[in-house]
């Protein structure tokens, strides 16, 4: 068992075409011992966006504060907030956009 205190971990820009005042944490992956999945936090400031991207693995998601928009190239823009959990499927095109005046925070876990 590995116990992760998110206070020393380090926050990355996210990178990509378009994506601004996005970071990105990596709460659990390989070097805390897991092989098969990543948990990711992920904070969108206001008025900031992920690129616009998609890859072969499927994503889940929870938002943990703030409100925000996603974007999926199958389904279209949805309003996200709070509580709310996304599914989005390995190849789907999909963004996360942040129009509000507060931070959007999400969770999010893929496999490695």
């Amino acid at each position: 068992m590995k116990i992760v205190k998110e206070k020393k971990l380090k926050a990355e820009a996210v990178t990509g075409d378009g994506a601004r005042n996005a970071f990105r944490t990596v709460l659990i992956g390989p070097k805390e011992g897991s092989e098969r999945l990543a948990m990711r936090f992920f904070l969108v400031a206001p008025g900031g966006q992920t690129s616009l991207h998609s890859h072969p693995w499927e994503h889940l998601i929870r938002v943990e504060k703030g409100e925000g928009v996603v974007y999926s190239g199958v389904d279209g823009k949805f309003k996200v907030g709070p509580g709310q959990c996304i599914f989005i499927p390995g190849g789907e095109e999909h963004q996360f956009i942040n129009p509000y005046q507060v931070p959007l925070e999400l969770l999010c876990v893929i496999p490695l």
